[in-house]
């Protein structure tokens, strides 16, 4: 049985991220494939002597053990530094832990390990060393695949990354990671890397082109749609009911954008347009965090909700299965990013029968297909034109809702398993 650990660098984050997405379907296909999947969790503090009780301090909050005007990093780092041995523990499979939501962020894998202060030391030694931070494991995992480009390697395993794009290279001013300091860990990951991943022929081409690596040593596995079928299933009505109900809104009759408010989602020139197509449906934007973002705040404060039915409507982080009827209900997804490498998104729209705006360029064109409106990202006009055109014409709604139902299959489960298991048959 093949043994496959993964990172947990994104999946313990309580609001998730693109990638933390990626990360938990990522393991769950695995584990329906027949492969072992181990988790590594970076553990802080002391390791207590009860293992058991390791799992639920994992989750502890890190503005709880760290004080708020205190640089985590440099706490750590300054704590740690002498220490970096690499040495993994492996936690028993019991555990006290019996808070459900922390329980379902932690995925149904038997085998994990703990690494103390795993991130800061492996950045520590990156930065001293110019070398990636090594890790020991009495019996090594076959392979270690890494979900985000970390400076860490497991002796005696083969070592796979996933890049999911380039975008801190490309748009550099749309990231808060330093340039430099990720410049070198990709160029690292292209020549030691025994295979690399990623999720898009737009990032694989982009891969081989600027970092240098070979054909032969990147495969694009994309990533699938695997919606769970009670919400892919949710009657209309219910539907309904929750938008109307829960939120204010109804169906077919309000624009959804989801996702952070950071620079590459481009929903500045998103919300420019959408005012200046002066439609009378409301614009609904579900976001929980982002960056670099004060413009785009003071926008949607500037612009409520108007009585003739325009204007847009904030909604903080919400639980999946309310994000599942705002977008089933939308009378379209609107994910006019800059760039994207791969654009879950207006895939999962897609799935979930609702019409999508989306960019051509990037990934998008390969996720969309012919199955959406297609615009200029950093043309208002085109954009504005998209939404004038989704918001007059039913008919192209319809039609583009029947599409998107057949382009999603096209990033089917089985699909995916497909992809996963050449991969990784190449490695084991």
């Amino acid at each position: 049985m093949t043994r496959i650990l993964y990172d947990t660098y994104n999946i313990v984050l309580p609001t998730g991220t693109g990638v933390a997405t990626y990360a938990r379907a990522l393991i769950k296909t695995v584990s329906e494939m027949g492969y072992t999947p181990e988790l590594i969790y970076d553990f802080h503090g002391p390791v207590p002597k009860d293992l058991r009780l390791a799992k639920s301090i994992l989750f502890e909050d890190m503005e709880k053990l760290v004080p708020a005007n205190t640089d985590i990093r440099q706490a750590i780092e300054s704590a740690t530094r002498l220490h970096n041995s690499g040495r993994t523990i492996k936690l028993p499979e019991e555990s006290y832990l019996f808070e459900e939501p922390i329980r379902n962020r932690m995925t149904s894998v038997d085998t994990r390990y703990i690494a103390k202060y795993l991130y800061a030391r492996a950045g520590h030694h990156f930065r001293t060393r110019k070398r990636f931070y090594p890790l020991r494991f009495d019996t090594p995992p076959d392979i270690a695949h890494f979900t985000f480009q970390l400076p860490v390697t497991v002796k005696k395993s083969a070592n796979i990354y996933t890049i999911h794009d380039l975008v801190p290279l490309i748009l550099p001013y749309a990231t808060l990671e330093n340039r430099r300091r990720t410049f070198r860990i990709f160029k690292e990951i292209a020549k030691k890397a025994d295979h690399i991943v990623t999720v898009s022929e737009q990032s694989r081409n982009d891969i081989i082109r600027i970092l240098g690596v070979e054909e032969d040593r990147v495969t694009n596995t994309y990533q699938a749609v695997a919606l769970p079928p009670a919400a892919k299933n949710k009657k209309p009505d219910e539907v309904a009911d929750e938008v109307s109900g829960i939120f204010g809104v109804q169906p077919n009759d309000y624009y959804l954008f989801y996702g952070a408010i950071e620079p590459k989602k481009n929903l500045r020139r998103l919300i420019e347009a959408y005012l200046s197509s002066r439609v009378k449906r409301p614009l609904v934007i579900v976001s929980s965090g982002g960056w670099q973002n004060k413009a785009e705040k003071q926008m949607i404060k500037d612009n409520p909700l108007r009585p003739d039915g325009s204007g847009i409507i904030p909604l903080g982080y919400l639980p999946y299965e309310f994000l599942i009827s705002l977008i089933k209900g939308a009378r379209a997804v609107l994910f006019p990013s800059l760039y994207e490498g791969f654009g879950l998104p207006a895939l999962e729209a897609m799935a979930l029968g609702t019409t999508v705006l989306t960019s051509k360029g990037s990934s998008l064109t390969e996720v969309a297909g012919d199955a959406a409106v297609m615009v200029n990202p950093v043309d208002i006009k085109s954009i504005r034109d998209g939404i004038l055109q989704i918001d007059k014409d039913d008919r192209l709604v319809d039609e583009l809702r029947q599409r998107g139902i057949g382009q999603a299959d096209k990033f089917s489960q089985e699909r995916y398993k497909e992809r996963l298991k050449d991969l990784y048959a190449k490695l084991a």
